[in-house]
């Protein structure tokens, strides 16, 4: 989470009386990589500090309402991957704070965080389309950059970046590449 000097934090997580306070985050994250088939998680806070989002299972990604002041999550709602993501999922958030992008090996979707509902505002991005220069270029990991825009890795060793040049535009104004 950015702060008044731009220095990133990293905190746990934890819930009691229906909140969420950042106290057990790092052992979530830890016991969920490459448990049970469930792959290799990601979280981020949204540009503007009030959005948290973990992809933390297979089906779902949660997004949580932050505060700033206290370190509360609050609010979180769910959003139901289908068909389940066996691992590589990757999660950016554009600079406005409104879209969300959900990255699997081979599918990129994007959400809109000012939906009444995230989940129905769903816009299949692309596909992976079998590029091999020579290893395969698929979906994984996602970072926005300082750039504005988003950048996402494959989950190999290949020397190329995806790249979503607008993504604070709705689904494929975007210009993923």
């Amino acid at each position: 989470m950015p702060n008044a000097d731009s220095i990133y934090y990293l905190f746990h997580l934890r819930y009691s009386d229906n909140n969420y306070s950042l106290t057990d985050l790092l052992y979530t994250v830890i016991n969920s990589k490459g448990n049970g088939g469930r792959g290799e998680v990601q979280a981020v806070f949204s540009p503007n500090g009030r959005k948290f989002a973990l992809a933390h299972s297979a089906q779902s990604v949660t997004v949580f309402d932050f505060d700033r002041c206290t370190g509360l999550l609050s609010n979180p709602y769910d959003i139901r991957l289908w068909p389940p993501v066996v691992s590589g999922r990757g999660l950016a958030i554009s600079p406005s704070s409104r879209y969300l992008y959900v990255s699997n090996i081979v599918d990129l979707y994007q959400y809109d965080l000012y939906a009444a509902d995230i989940s129905l505002s769903v816009l299949h991005i692309d596909t992976y389309d079998g590029f091999m220069p020579p290893l395969h270029t698929t979906f994984y990991q996602q970072k926005l950059a300082p750039d504005g825009k988003i950048y996402m890795t494959a989950n190999n060793g290949v020397d190329v970046l995806h790249v979503i040049h607008q993504p604070d535009s709705a689904g494929v104004a975007c210009q993923f590449e």
